[in-house]
């Protein structure tokens, strides 16, 4: 664990007369006190003489560097990716002194003096240890991120009505097992390390058996259900995308990310009904499943659905360029080409490099006359995106 939380905080402050050593330090000092995150913005704000709001967690530095030293504080520190996106249990830890403690299904204790390559897990014979450094890891905010949250029994409930999952209601996870333990996962993560690297190296087929195994290993792999339905799709194999994903719901992964990515995948292979019959009840305010369900209206040829979604998206967001240029592209296919460019011109001047956007705005442009301008709007985007195949179609045509 030191490999990754071990890492150097280098401070210094430049002075009115241009020099750049901290205040009350000598050229290279050197201090072993430890340093958290939590106690970076206290010091910055320490050093701009700015109040520190109230309840802010941490401490300013600039004593310790004054003096060279200071106390030492506990550090929590934890890792939840595996936890959100695969079923694992969620890693968390504590650093006092020389002692790491890491809660998990098998729990671990290290003496970093004697161990500092953490070879040795001594939990075993210092339990008395184990405990007091397990009460001191309760004393920090310990609660999972958000994502971890099981859906709300309504959304499953609509998930079961649509035919993708039976059963009962899922609940949240209280407690894992020693199967559930990242050291006992390891071989998994590199099997999907291999599987991304077969993608990327042009071999679908063998990121795909990588995934498939993986899978049939541990079903609750969220991002392996992801991950095998993206490789089918860019073989243009929807109905195996499609299906991956329906099978991680029956499976029980039920992680936003795979219901969105599923309606994205109905919408875009001639199922748009399907995709808003799965979106539209519990899209609520998550962007990603309200551009989805935006595009998926789009593509039924409701305009004005669509249109309302992608506004509700505004409403939480009003920078989100993408809203825009998908209300945009939702009034292109209604034929409102003067109310399409306004809306793609300003998801252009929020973010110039949406590439949709460019290709979007070349075709309102070409309808209204301007073919040159079209055309460089079209060549605007295949820069940005070699692979936007409307530009290449649009401006190879027009070119001719």
């Amino acid at each position: 664990y030191e490999s990754v939380l071990r890492v150097p905080l280098i401070i210094a402050e430049v002075r009115a007369d241009g020099a750049g050593l901290p205040r009350g330090a000598s050229k290279g000092r050197t201090i072993s006190s430890p340093a958290r995150h939590v106690d970076l913005l206290p010091t910055v704000l320490d050093a701009a003489a700015a109040p520190a709001p109230a309840g802010l967690p941490g401490a300013s530095l600039l004593p310790v560097i004054a003096s060279g030293g200071g106390d030492d504080r506990p550090s929590y520190f934890e890792a939840m990716t595996s936890a959100v996106t695969r079923g694992w249990a969620p890693l968390r830890g504590v650093l006092a002194g020389r002692e790491k403690y890491i809660d998990l299904p098998i729990a671990e204790l290290y003496d970093l003096a004697a161990d500092p390559r953490e070879t040795n897990n001594v939990v075993a014979g210092r339990r008395d240890r184990a405990q007091v450094m397990f009460n001191l890891l309760k004393g920090f905010n310990t609660a999972p991120p958000s994502r971890a949250a099981a859906e709300t029994p309504e959304t499953l409930e609509r998930l079961r009505s649509l035919g993708y999952i039976g059963g009962g209601v899922a609940e949240v996870r209280e407690s894992y097992t020693e199967a559930d333990d990242p050291k006992r996962l390891i071989e998994l993560e590199q099997m999907l390390q291999r599987a991304g690297e077969a993608q990327q190296q042009g071999r679908p087929d063998a990121a795909i058996a990588i995934y498939r195994d993986v899978i049939a290993r541990r079903k609750d792999t969220e991002d392996a259900y992801r991950k095998l339905a993206l490789v089918y799709w860019r073989q243009g194999r929807a109905a195996d995308a499609i299906a991956t994903l329906e099978l991680a719901l029956r499976n029980g992964v039920t992680q936003s990310e795979v219901r969105i990515k599923l309606g994205q995948y109905l919408a875009e292979s001639g199922q748009p009904q399907r995709a808003i019959d799965l979106l539209a009840p519990t899209a609520g305010d998550d962007p990603d499943a309200l551009i989805a369900l935006g595009n998926a209206y789009t593509l039924a040829g409701r305009t004005g659905d669509a249109i309302a979604a992608f506004t509700r998206l505004l409403a939480i967001d009003p920078s989100n360029a993408l809203a825009f240029e998908n209300i945009g592209a939702a009034e292109l296919r209604a034929g409102n080409v003067a109310a399409a460019e306004q809306s793609l011109r300003r998801a252009l001047a929020l973010d110039p490099d949406l590439a949709g956007a460019h290709t979007a705005l070349g075709v309102a442009l070409a309808a209204t006359g301007r073919r040159n301008e079209a055309i460089d709007a079209w060549k605007r985007a295949i820069a940005l995106d070699p692979l936007e195949l409307n530009a290449l179609y649009n401006v190879a045509l027009n070119l001719a």
